[in-house]
């Protein structure tokens, strides 16, 4: 006999309005998956797919909601979608992304449907109107689960039905990555400097050389990648003679090693607004120009955010044309 659970949770999140202005609602969307799954792998948990009929579901309560001018839930949630056996849904209002979803992750009854273990997929949906932004994301525990699962023929269980499915696969076969570990690729880790260095020798399949050039990596499984963009003037290090291999790379720094990697032109024009007084402005104009980047909304690049697998991916695959 199957079980089912309806959970609706709400949330009237208390943000300060101007933000959501000018926000494409697609990307806002991409970016609600993409922090949700973060939440979620960090933990150890499996990151959500996107579904198609959730996503339809999503946005016409997210229509709904915001014509209403009030917040409610979708009488009629367990027909947005067939072969469940547990729904969620969570709705809010505000004016930006990244406050939204943590006032949905500080509400106990939110951050539980956004870590119930048992879901496995997802639907977003997003309804700008002026500086509001009117939110709806429903959950689902698919009935048929385990059987996607045994027939699964992707190169990474945990990149299935995420906007970077495929540009992660296109690595694959190009030889760039093997993954983060068995049937894994980890999109929503941060990369490392140590891992953008073995990422852009294999993509630019540079030699190592002879020379160290550094003494703070001779114990990374890296090393040799690291001389090896050192080389050929990708990176100087971080100072002192360091390379800094185990911190982050951000956005920003990402820019510069693209841009000396793929050797682009000096942009023409200023794409973005936040990464003024950045030492990596001139590499984001010139990703931007290229066509590589189109920031993370809103006219921002957010240069000194930390850039994660899936996005260096989809970096990747558009710089070298894959």
């Amino acid at each position: 006999m199957m079980v089912v659970a309806l959970t609706t949770l709400m949330l009237a999140a208390t943000m300060p309005l101007g933000a959501a202005a000018n926000v494409d609602p697609v990307a806002a969307e991409t970016q609600f998956v993409e922090l949700i799954n973060r939440e979620r792998t960090t933990r150890g948990l499996a990151p959500l797919a996107t579904h198609p009929d959730l996503v339809a579901g999503a946005r016409n309560q997210a229509k709904a909601i915001r014509d209403a001018g009030r917040l409610f839930h979708n009488a009629d949630l367990g027909a947005v979608t067939t072969g469940w056996t547990k729904l969620g849904e969570n709705v809010g209002y505000g004016g930006s992304v990244d406050r939204l979803h943590a006032a949905f992750m500080a509400s106990p009854g939110h951050r539980a449907n956004i870590l119930e273990p048992a879901y496995t997929h997802i639907g977003l949906g997003v309804v700008v109107d002026g500086s509001t932004m009117w939110v709806a994301e429903v959950f689902m525990q698919s009935s048929v689960a385990s059987v996607q699962q045994t027939v699964f023929s992707g190169p990474f269980r945990d990149v299935s039905g995420l906007p970077y499915e495929q540009d992660v696969v296109k690595l694959v076969e190009a030889g760039i990555t093997s993954g983060c570990g068995y049937e894994r690729y980890c999109p929503f880790g941060f990369v490392t400097r140590e891992q953008m260095a073995s990422f852009l020798q294999r993509a630019l399949g540079l030699k190592a050389p002879a020379t160290d050039f550094f003494w703070d990596d001779t114990f990374s499984g890296h090393h040799s990648a690291i001389n090896a963009i050192a080389q050929a003037s990708i990176s100087t290090g971080c100072g002192g003679g360091r390379y800094c291999p185990t911190i982050s790379v951000s956005r920003g720094e990402m820019a510069t090693f693209l841009v000396r990697a793929l050797g682009l032109p000096k942009a023409s024009r200023d794409y973005f607004w936040d990464d003024n007084g950045s030492p990596h402005e001139p590499a984001i104009n010139a990703l931007a120009q290229a066509g590589i980047t189109i920031g993370c909304g809103s006219g921002r690049y957010c240069p000194w955010g930390g850039l994660t697998r899936g996005e260096m991916a989809t970096f990747l695959v558009r710089g070298l044309e894959l």
